[in-house]
């Protein structure tokens, strides 16, 4: 923090302690109202950006797309194919389903 963010911060934590209207702790001070709006506000918005935690990119695993449908023999029991998402949410499709579709609806998820 420069010199000059350090004395307005020193202001804004002595003006928000005393109780002052803004204009009353501005007269008392010898600053303007304004000023001091101004930095509280900057003040603030710069603690909320440390405070805010940095959006999480959902990771994402490259596959090849091959078009067609895989076939499933009558025999056996359906296969299933899953997309796990960080945070638990998983996506279940029958393995006989277009891969150009499902990729398709993978990809519009992931936005």
């Amino acid at each position: 923090m420069s010199e000059v963010a350090t004395q307005w911060a020193e202001h804004v934590r002595r003006w928000r302690s005393s109780g002052l209207t803004r204009a009353a702790y501005g007269a008392e001070h010898g600053v303007k109202a304004a000023t001091l709006s101004y930095w509280a506000w900057r003040l603030d918005k710069a603690q909320r950006a440390v405070a805010a935690p940095a959006p999480v990119a959902p990771a994402l695993v490259p596959i090849q797309v091959v078009a067609g449908t895989v076939p499933m023999p009558a025999a056996t029991a359906p296969v299933m194919v899953e997309v796990s998402y960080a945070g638990g949410l998983r996506l279940s499709l029958p393995a006989g389903i277009d891969v150009l579709w499902a990729a398709a609806l993978v990809r519009a998820l992931s936005c």
